[in-house]
């Protein structure tokens, strides 16, 4: 193996065991940082996956087994990849085109793995747009939802995921049909747990940027009302978004001209959060 597979190699296990690290309540330690490159190309890949096989006949197959992830091993290893590279530099294709090289299963772990981490999420999704693939990763958003019909976190992503399809589509019809999938998704979610934060948090924001003719508008300031009467009686599940909801909440009122209320959110919002920028910089 040449020293740029190589050193992807070591992003990649490194990446790898720390998954299952968290798996067994421990942190892998940090190795050396893998070696910088200016270009990766399609065989060096194909060299990290030979390497990657070898790895599976060994070690992976008896992790796995303990740790209860086998079934998505392959796509964690797939992400793995995808973020090594990345590090690394350019992918350079060969013949194949980029909408083929993107792996589905991968990106959806992926997307789920960053969390609540905006950032990192619009950059998978720029990859997820660049090679085309946006409607095949809602659909395997889809069959998520469908095997984990009882599941409100599955619910909630599928939400998400149409989201970002508003956010990507051309037509008016194309948004109108994406909204609706998105707003019983997170219908769903909170059927099965009307606690669950991110599906009543985007659904509210969703709502806010409808037309006031639409009565949404009022409706995302009952559900961010609701949201703050959970999250103060059980402050400590603040998944580090909580503040986000008296900052939306104030703009609603904000908007409709209500600015004593607005403050008042704010204000309330700040004592709970001092630490947060973005309140201060309301009141300001």
């Amino acid at each position: 193996m040449n020293s740029t597979a190589a050193s992807i190699a070591l992003s990649v296990l490194l990446s790898t065991g720390a998954a299952f690290g968290v798996a067994y309540g421990f942190h892998a330690e940090r190795g050396p940082a893998p070696q910088t490159v200016d270009r990766v190309t399609v065989e060096d890949l194909e060299e990290l996956r030979a390497a990657i096989e070898a790895l599976r006949e060994t070690r992976i197959p008896e992790i796995a087994a303990r740790t209860a992830v086998g079934e998505d091993l392959d796509a964690r290893i797939e992400a793995a990849v995808a973020r090594a590279l990345r590090s690394a530099g350019d992918v350079v294709p060969a013949a194949a085109d980029q909408g083929a090289a993107l792996n589905v299963d991968a990106v959806v772990v992926e997307l789920l793995e960053t969390g609540l981490d905006p950032q990192s999420s619009d950059a998978i999704w720029d990859r997820v747009k660049q090679a085309g693939k946006i409607d095949e990763v809602i659909a395997a958003f889809e069959r998520r939802a469908q095997e984990n019909p009882n599941d409100a976190d599955v619910q909630a992503d599928l939400g998400e995921a149409y989201i970002r399809k508003i956010m990507e589509a051309t037509t008016t019809m194309e948004q109108g049909a994406a909204a609706t999938h998105a707003d019983a998704a997170y219908d769903r979610a909170l059927a099965l747990d009307s606690t669950h934060w991110r599906a009543r948090f985007n659904k509210a924001v969703s709502y806010s940027f409808w037309p006031p003719i639409t009565g949404k508008p009022q409706e995302a300031v009952e559900h961010f009302k609701t949201l703050l009467t959970q999250q103060e009686a059980n402050p400590a599940g603040d998944n580090g978004g909580f503040f986000r909801t008296y900052v939306m909440l104030g703009n609603l009122y904000s908007q409709r001209g209500e600015t004593d209320e607005a403050r008042a959110v704010w204000q309330r919002g700040l004592d709970r959060h001092p630490d947060s920028q973005a309140l201060r910089a309301k009141l300001r």
